[in-house]
């Protein structure tokens, strides 16, 4: 046998016997998979909330049926856009659009907040010298910044659930 095999061998035994655990695996109480279900996204203001609620709910339930709702995600979205690259006669040429959000996860049943974050995405892109190419630059930017966010939103709620299961009583979380 190769030298390759034995070092993955060798890493893949590393990961075992550190603990290493994927973060959606399935538990006999209900996995991470199963606490996303019981998420209801809020409705968050504007097109551009509404493409990052679309997004987010995607994300946590994948099309999938909920069962009951435990808990609510709201969500506040901030975008603000910098010029970065600007030519000789003082036109920008590249921007950045920065898309921030706070949100708070509520637990409907006593409507206490049980976690809350905050995340941000930045993302480049051109600005041109036609208007519709520009604006469709920009709203590509957005629908790429509203991704990311999902997504690292996504990753700090399965930390938190994964949190509570491991440690129920270090929480605001009943058990």
């Amino acid at each position: 046998m190769s030298f390759k095999f034995y070092v993955l061998l060798l890493s893949l035994w590393s990961l075992f016997g550190c603990g290493f655990q994927p973060l959606y695996e399935r538990h006999n109480n209900g996995g991470i998979a199963d606490r996303f279900l019981e998420i209801e996204v809020a409705p968050v203001k504007n097109h551009l909330g509404q493409q990052f609620r679309n997004e987010l709910t995607h994300q946590l339930h994948g099309g999938v049926t909920r069962n009951r709702i435990t808990y609510r995600l709201v969500t506040e979205l901030t975008e603000s856009q910098a010029s970065l690259a600007v030519q000789k006669s003082a036109f920008a040429t590249r921007a950045n659009l920065t898309v921030a959000a706070n949100f708070t996860l509520i637990r409907d049943a006593d409507q206490m907040a049980v976690f809350s974050s905050t995340g941000q995405s930045v993302v480049s892109f051109n600005i041109l010298d036609s208007e519709f190419a520009s604006s469709l630059a920009k709203r590509n930017a957005r629908s790429r910044a509203v991704r990311e966010l999902a997504v690292a939103m996504r990753l700090k709620l399965a930390s938190y659930f994964e949190s509570i299961r491991k440690n129920p009583g270090h929480t605001n979380e009943a058990k």
